[in-house]
């Protein structure tokens, strides 16, 4: 049997969605572990579907009790996806939440990784947004139009 290794994926502008999202305090001080799938690579869809973990640092932390500072990366994702929130949120209310962001590699180039300050709202689609079918639009012949009032 035959396996394909899978090489880690990049964009310039991807939506993505929060599969699951879990508070986790490792060696760069508090943030957010979300797991994360890829809604739309803005390239052919060939990488829609597949998944991976990235973590949004809270920033520089001025007190022992864990907050998220402005301008961190976790930040970026709550205003994205949460918009102002006020004094607390739970991390579980990220879940299926959409955002936009470029994807990149990290330093090792061994996993995509969210790039800091691309982060914002993913694109909203609406209902009556034109499609391929809308290109057809009849509109009446030049000799149909009265300009003689």
């Amino acid at each position: 049997m035959q396996v394909e290794i899978a090489s880690p994926f990049t964009s310039m502008r991807a939506v993505l969605e929060v599969e699951d999202a879990k508070f986790d305090e490792g060696d760069y001080g508090p943030q957010i572990r979300a797991d994360l799938s890829v809604v739309d690579d803005g390239q052919d869809g060939e990488h829609n579907g597949i998944t991976f973990s990235d973590w949004f640092g809270f920033g520089k932390q001025q007190t022992d009790k864990p907050r998220i500072m402005p301008r961190s990366k976790a930040h970026q994702l709550l205003m994205a996806t949460l918009g102002e929130v006020g004094g607390r949120f739970n991390i579980n209310d990220l879940v299926g939440q959409r955002f936009a962001a470029q994807v990149g590699l990290n330093k090792a180039r061994s996993h995509s990784k969210v790039v800091h300050d691309t982060i914002g709202p993913a694109p909203v689609v609406r209902a009556n947004d034109s499609t391929e079918d809308d290109d057809e639009v009849d509109l009446p012949g030049i000799e149909a139009l009265d300009v003689a009032s």
